[in-house]
């Protein structure tokens, strides 16, 4: 008389039902419609809009459309404007949205509100496998730079004047303004 599956037949069904429910779950967070707000016009995984779908994207990488533009934010008040995204690179180019052009305020200070830096990302990512060290790691060593242009010379400790490595004058010419550049060190 037979005694129904033998037991390492069964444990091979439930892996495979098991691995089969996992596959297709992972499957519904790639397969979704890509967003778009502004210029972004292909907002997929691992990006997502705030207001996509709950199995669309990953929460970890939440964007949203405000007034027409893709906005990245880490904490409260942090406001990056999003440009561009790459996924062939990996890449997503950000500005500060409280820096010169791009915030309502023309006379803001061009010194970025906020420095980004490996930190901000969170390990255990969909692309943790491109960088084996983990944020705490000594093998990774930050400041904080900014390039600027201002029409004014700046006497601080903390601006660099590299006007010179412009051109021969030192001074960058536009509509018959002098501008000179700097960078801006934070050191921590």
């Amino acid at each position: 008389m037979g005694r129904g599956i033998p037991f390492p037949a069964r444990l091979t069904l439930l892996v495979a039902l098991l691995l089969l429910h996992r596959i297709c779950s992972a499957k519904d967070t790639h397969h979704c419609a890509p967003s778009s707000c502004g210029d972004i016009c292909n907002i997929s995984y691992p990006f997502r809009l705030k207001d996509d779908p709950p199995n669309c994207g990953d929460f970890r990488y939440n964007l949203s459309c405000e007034n027409n533009r893709t906005v990245l934010r880490f904490f409260p008040g942090s406001e990056f404007y999003v440009k561009e995204i790459d996924y062939d690179n990996f890449t997503i180019r950000v500005v500060d949205g409280g820096v010169g052009d791009h915030h309502q305020d023309n006379h803001s200070s061009n010194i970025p509100r906020y420095f980004l830096t490996r930190g901000n990302f969170s390990d255990g990512g969909p692309y943790d496998t491109l960088f084996p060290y983990s944020s705490s790691s000594s093998h990774f060593i930050s400041n904080d730079v900014a390039f600027m242009r201002c029409e004014k010379p700046v006497k601080s400790p903390g601006y660099l004047n590299i006007s010179a490595c412009f051109d021969t004058n030192g001074v960058y010419s536009s509509n018959n303004s002098k501008r000179y550049r700097y960078i801006y060190f934070s050191i921590a």
